[in-house]
């Protein structure tokens, strides 16, 4: 009587343990899905070793009739693989969460340059991508949701020639002397760029490295040569990545000599020679603020 008994009682048990698992089944909250569109690009489709590359993310809410869309997401990040299909980064892009909820037919858009997450400080380039040929697609996740994919892009990460390749070495002597703590020998590398391959895609990068080898060192000449390469980059680079930066090196600069007089002098002449729009626009804001 006790084995059939225990036959029964075995069978009983994996029946309810089935029926328990598919009620949990319907009984899980199921994921709503947003009628949403992400789409990244680029400027253009190859860059050169060391050369900034800018990602534009743009969400937008599509839905007419269902409720806002929260910002506070648990994951928004892209997704880079090289040409083997490896994944070599996953970047966080955490400027979309947000407390106000997305609204109907609201677009929300962000630039990032992705290339400070590769690479390490320590080494002589500096952070870089290798050349290779990448795949790139970002993904927004919320909690209760679906996640959300991107188009898919394509870049090529290539080596520079000519004029190109020469301004590199001369950009990687510049850094080689920087790490050694020889930051005058730096600067006239740094300043050679700029003077003999004025049109690199290194150039904006050489005159930030002299701003970075003058900073929190002591002494008036040290904010000097900050404020100097930080003028030259919004004059003969108006549409650089380090406008911010720049604006803060020279405010400090003028600041630090007591003359609030001449750097608003120096905005105001900046604003009307510019012939980028989008800097005058910085400027005008920034002189609302002294």
């Amino acid at each position: 009587m006790s084995a059939p008994y225990f036959k029964m009682n075995k069978k009983s048990v994996c029946f309810v343990f089935v029926f328990f698992f598919t009620c949990s089944l319907f009984t899980q909250p199921q994921l709503k899905t947003f009628d949403t569109k992400i789409k990244i690009k680029t400027e253009k489709e190859v860059y050169l070793t060391l050369e900034p590359i800018w990602i534009s993310i743009s969400i937008k809410n599509k839905d007419k009739t269902g409720p806002k869309i929260p910002r506070s997401s648990l994951d928004e990040r892209l997704y880079i693989l090289n040409s083997k299909g490896k994944q070599i980064q996953s970047l966080i892009v955490s400027s979309f969460s947000d407390v106000s909820p997305m609204s109907q037919g609201e677009l929300i858009e962000e630039s990032r340059n992705i290339l400070p997450a590769f690479g390490s400080e320590g080494e002589i380039l500096g952070r870089y991508l290798a050349p290779d040929v990448y795949r790139i697609k970002f993904l927004w996740r919320q909690s209760g949701y679906n996640p959300i994919f991107s188009n898919e892009i394509n870049i090529t990460v290539k080596v520079p020639t000519g004029e190109e390749r020469n301004a590199m070495e001369v950009l990687e002597k510049g850094i080689e002397k920087r790490m050694e703590k020889n930051i005058e020998e730096a600067d006239k590398d740094f300043y050679e760029l700029v003077n003999v391959y004025p049109n690199s895609v290194y150039a904006t990068r050489s005159l930030r490295y002299i701003m970075l080898n003058h900073a929190y060192r002591e002494g008036i000449e040290h904010d000097e040569k900050r404020m100097l390469a930080a003028k030259m980059l919004l004059e003969k680079y108006p549409d650089n990545e380090y406008i911010t930066e720049c604006f803060h090196q020279i405010k400090y600069y003028y600041n630090k000599i007591d003359d609030s007089e001449g750097l608003r002098n120096y905005f105001n002449n900046l604003a009307e020679k510019t012939p980028d729009k989008e800097l005058k626009e910085k400027i005008i804001e920034e002189l609302k603020s002294l």
